[in-house]
């Protein structure tokens, strides 16, 4: 309960609604801060339906960066194909047409 009392003074003007979305920010800052020592400690510290409130974001986090690395890995593999594609003489429309890849998008991309 430290973190409570810590936070105590900076929520006690908020009404119950907003202090709730105060504390939903920090948490969610401090998930994404990628600090595992603070985040451990943090949730240890909570009431137990927050420590459950916490878990959930950090599951929703944990999915949008799996989401986000899929699509990282499907822009990366269009590209590829596009500069295959290049390789053997495919003209640009057609290229864009398959992959949605069009020339200014291959000039900023390091190949893989």
């Amino acid at each position: 309960m430290a973190v409570a009392r810590t936070l105590s003074p900076h929520l006690g003007d908020l009404d119950g609604e907003r202090a709730t979305r105060a504390l939903n920010t920090l948490l969610e800052y401090i998930l994404r801060s990628g600090d595992a020592a603070l985040r451990d400690t943090l949730i240890q510290s909570l009431h137990p339906s927050l420590k459950e409130r916490s878990m959930t974001i950090a599951d929703v986090l944990r999915q949008e960066g799996k989401a986000e690395g899929v699509a990282e890995g499907t822009r990366a593999s269009k590209l590829e194909d596009a500069r295959r594609m290049l390789a053997r003489a495919c003209d640009w429309e057609l290229i864009t047409d398959i992959t949605g890849i069009r020339p200014a998008d291959l000039e900023g991309s390091a190949p893989s």
